[in-house]
């Protein structure tokens, strides 16, 4: 989907592994994205292959610059957001953001009523992105991330 003249957001190909994995070399930003410190091509060529998960990437010009997933638990009946990350070079433009709200339209597809996602509590852009956008804190799942809930049903109400 083009977004404007330099943006556009897309689901994942085979094609795109090497520069999706790039996008996960940095330490701590990549242990922030997806709890582990180190992401292989393997890893992401495994996320394409799993048939509940659904990749996007956000592209400016030529350029890959951020990246997201919709997981999606039918016997659960909810969504997940997960592995969102952007380039170190493009952050603070709004990139977390237009791939947030990308994600969640493209999570329209799917009638489940919520969409979850959790973070590392150490990373406050993201929470702060997260609250701006209508994710509201739980309980936790676990004790290691602090888990959000987006009801689809009371956002749209806002809207109205």
């Amino acid at each position: 989907m083009k977004i404007d003249d330099r943006l556009v957001f897309r689901a994942v190909g085979e094609s795109d592994l090497a520069e999706v994995s790039a996008l996960f070399s940095e330490g701590k930003d990549t242990f922030f994205a997806t709890g582990k410190e180190k992401i292989s091509i393997q890893d992401v060529a495994s996320w394409l292959q799993t048939d509940d998960q659904f990749p996007y990437v956000l592209i400016s010009g030529e350029k890959m610059i951020a990246y997201g997933e919709i997981w999606v638990d039918e016997e659960e009946g909810d969504l997940e957001l997960a592995h969102l990350t952007v380039a170190k070079p493009a952050r603070g433009q709004g990139y977390g953001e237009t791939l947030l709200v990308h994600l969640l339209k493209e999570a329209e597809r799917w009638h489940y009523p919520v969409v979850y996602l959790r973070v590392l509590p150490a990373n406050y852009p993201a929470i702060a992105l997260y609250r701006k956008h209508g994710f509201t804190e739980i309980s936790p799942f676990d004790s290691t991330y602090n888990w959000f809930k987006w009801d689809k049903d009371m956002k749209r109400l806002e809207e109205k």
